[in-house]
């Protein structure tokens, strides 16, 4: 049981995992983690657009990706891409996925670091973690072309 379309921008409410829309377990499932919700919004119109049977689950930030992803494990239906924004409050996008690889539920799944970060730093961090770090582009154009490979791998 979980949202799958993209956030109504009025929408400010938070609704808890067990209030939301249950999908298909056949659909492909992305989370999309960004404290900016224009980010979230900017992304999940693109995956929309681009692959419209993909569910899509959006969280502002570590902690509630982490308890999305315990929820979905227990029900089968892991995503099969998680973009996780590096820079976030509460829970970061480095103890994020530092929580994701130690689980053994969790580990192997498909996370990208999508993040305005360019830091040598930041991009040795992901490597160690087996993760791609991609830079946040500056228009919907370059976000579709980043997107669209990592639709794909959905897809297969």
């Amino acid at each position: 049981m979980y949202q799958t379309r993209c956030t109504d921008r009025s929408d400010h409410q938070s609704v808890p995992l067990s209030q939301t829309t249950a999908i298909n377990n056949s659909e492909p499932l992305i989370l999309c983690v960004d404290d900016d919700e224009d980010d979230r919004q900017s992304v999940c119109e693109v995956i929309a657009e681009l692959h419209p049977t993909v569910a899509i689950h959006e969280v502002g930030d570590g902690e509630k990706a982490l308890a999305f992803l315990q929820k979905v494990a227990h029900e089968g239906h892991l995503p099969c891409l998680v973009l996780l924004d590096m820079n976030m409050p509460r829970l970061n996008g480095k103890e994020t996925l530092t929580a994701i690889k130690s689980d053994p539920h969790l580990q192997d799944l498909n996370v990208v670091m999508f993040t305005t970060s360019s830091s040598p730093r930041d991009q040795l961090f992901c490597e160690q973690h087996g993760v791609k770090m991609i830079t946040k582009p500056s228009n919907a154009h370059e976000l579709q072309s980043l997107i669209q490979p990592l639709l794909d791998e959905c897809s297969d």
